[in-house]
């Protein structure tokens, strides 16, 4: 089976924020999130995204140096 959002290691406890945000959200709406990590909620947003059917640009930025830790 795929890779879904649920496989990926993170905490989110704003994801019913973008559950809201989707169910209002517009064609040519975007979405930015500042501070991926692993992409645990990025991941959720984009698979809510997807299964609204709405054209939606999600971008995702996140400056963590990983080999700084």
């Amino acid at each position: 089976a795929p890779m879904g959002w649920q496989d990926i290691p993170g905490y989110s406890g704003f994801l019913p924020l973008y559950d809201r945000w989707v169910a209002q959200a517009k064609d040519g709406d975007v979405a930015l999130e500042v501070g991926v990590a692993l992409g645990h909620s990025i991941a959720y947003l984009a698979r809510l995204v997807i299964d609204s059917g709405k054209e939606i640009a999600i971008f995702a930025v996140d400056p963590l140096n990983v080999r700084a830790i």
